[in-house]
C-alpha cells in the first residue's frame, strides 16, 4: 500500500469513528473516557494526526455494537489500487465514479478540518 492509499484509508476509518462517535451523542470525552484513553487522543484521531490501533477500532465496536467490519467496507481498495488517481487527475481522465469518489473524499477532508 502507498502512503497515499495509507492515507486515504486511515481517513475514511477516521470518518466512521466520528460518525460512530456523534450516533452515539457522546462527546470527545465522554468517548474517550468509555474507551479508557485521553480526549487528545481522540481529537488526534478524528482530526488524522493519529492512527487507531485495531484494538481500539476493536473496543469502538464492542461500544458502539457494530461488526468491525463497519470501520474497513467503505474502504475501495479495488478503485484505489488499481487506479492511479494522481496521474489520472493530472491528466484529466477520471472516469463519473472516480470523480465522485474523489469529490465526497476532498468534502470529508475540508469538513473535518474546520
Amino acid at each position: 500500500m502507498t502512503e497515499q492509499e495509507l492515507e486515504i484509508f486511515y481517513s475514511q476509518i477516521s470518518t466512521k469513528i466520528i460518525e460512530t462517535r456523534k450516533k452515539l451523542n457522546l462527546t470527545q470525552q465522554v468517548f474517550a473516557d468509555e474507551l479508557n484513553i485521553s480526549r487528545a487522543s481522540i481529537v488526534n484521531i478524528e482530526k488524522k494526526r493519529q492512527r487507531p490501533t485495531i484494538h481500539l477500532l476493536y473496543k469502538i465496536s464492542i461500544l458502539a455494537e457494530l461488526d468491525m467490519n463497519y470501520f474497513f467496507k467503505s474502504f475501495q481498495k479495488d478503485i484505489i489500487t488499481n487506479t492511479k488517481f494522481s496521474e489520472k487527475i493530472d491528466k484529466r481522465k477520471l472516469k463519473e465514479d472516480e470523480k465522485v469518489i474523489l469529490k465526497d473524499y476532498i468534502s470529508k477532508q475540508l469538513l473535518t478540518k474546520e
